[in-house]
């Protein structure tokens, strides 16, 4: 909907699979902005406890439980303004009470753990306030442990063959999963020579409608000259944090290329301008000699805002486009606005459960 924000941010994921691997648990932070232009603006943040089900081989949410933290109003801040835990719509009312009444910041309150303590195998100690109730902690637990591995096939060697595939598409998810985490340590600090080493030779990228640069030696001339105007490295005074958060990874079969989905949330300042802002990056990866590198790094930013006013009354609908000193090799492959426009990312996977497309 147009003006409206809803960016809520995944952080923190501890993933237990049941030891036959039919069931699951997670456990989740969410950090959240919303607002409506020039009406409101809130920070929230909590976390899930939530239950998964393998239903004819495809993962499902079986139950999803938010715990929220605290909620305030933007321009207040938590500091001034905690809101109260939201209760039952009387709109839309549920089918059954809250499985738990509990209070939010500034009072005390801690979410049932699902998991012991990874080190010392010790359930959780709660303190004597705050806590879950004992009929709560009989069924926090989970029955968590490493999934029981299939059945070998009848022949041994195609069994081999197959484990050893898996197990290097899981090496190169975890690859890729570091490729993309340096580019935002590489950006925070302005590294544009190491930056563009994560480039393939003939791979592409594209920030903030500024237009698509081709090939390495032209990526490393738009960040250097474009982002650093002929320098590299830190400047003093200036924040310039890149969060790469969520990020959702498609190697195919044959291990040489990837797709990748990922949200960016970033932190910026120059002097005393403070600004916030995020996106989502569709990047594409290729094995190139054996070292995974971007073929494709393309940003769509969604909202930046000043940190005064927030994206509620200081959204920055525009955005920088072509530079006239270092002109792109192609115009954006899709031109949009920002906040308090809204319009779709478009996805390279389809719905993880139905398989359909988003229209």
């Amino acid at each position: 909907m147009e003006g409206q924000l809803n960016d809520r941010l995944q952080l923190q994921v501890i993933v237990d699979v049941a030891p036959d691997g039919r069931t699951a648990r997670s456990r989740s932070r969410e950090l959240a902005m919303t607002g409506i232009y020039q009406k409101r603006g809130a920070w929230s943040e909590g976390v899930f406890e939530n239950r998964y089900v393998k239903d004819n081989g495809v993962w499902k949410y079986q139950a999803l439980h938010f715990y929220p933290t605290f909620t305030s109003d933007y321009d207040k801040g938590w500091g001034k303004d905690a809101q109260p835990v939201p209760t039952a719509s009387a709109i839309l009312p549920p089918d059954r009470p809250p499985t738990e009444i509990y209070e939010i910041y500034p009072k005390r309150h801690v979410p049932p753990f699902h998991y012991r303590n990874p080190v010392t195998n010790v359930e959780t100690r709660y303190p004597p306030t705050g806590g879950p109730s004992a009929q709560i902690l009989k069924t926090a637990l989970a029955e968590t442990g490493k999934p029981r591995a299939p059945k070998p096939s009848g022949n041994l060697e195609t069994a081999i063959a197959e484990a050893e595939r898996q197990i290097e598409r899981v090496k190169d998810y975890h690859e890729i999963e570091n490729l993309e985490s340096a580019y935002g340590y590489y950006l925070d600090k302005n590294l544009w020579n190491d930056l563009a080493t994560l480039m393939a030779k003939d791979g592409s990228m594209e920030l903030a409608q500024r237009g698509v640069y081709k090939g390495y030696d032209r990526v490393r001339g738009f960040l250097l000259n474009v982002f650093g105007r002929g320098g590299e490295g830190p400047v003093e005074g200036r924040l310039g944090n890149h969060l790469q958060l969520q990020p959702v990874i498609h190697v195919a079969p044959d291990g040489k290329t990837a797709k990748i989905r990922i949200r960016l949330w970033q932190q910026m300042s120059q002097g005393d301008r403070a600004s916030m802002g995020a996106g989502v990056y569709e990047n594409e990866a290729v094995k190139e000699n054996g070292v995974w590198k971007f073929s494709v790094v393309h940003t769509y930013n969604t909202f930046t805002a000043n940190y005064k006013g927030g994206w509620v009354n200081s959204p920055g609908g525009g955005l920088p486009g072509p530079s006239a000193t270092y002109s792109p090799d192609g115009p954006p492959t899709m031109v949009f606005a920002m906040f308090p426009k809204v319009y779709l990312v478009p996805f390279h996977y389809p719905n993880p459960v139905t398989g359909r497309r988003v229209q």
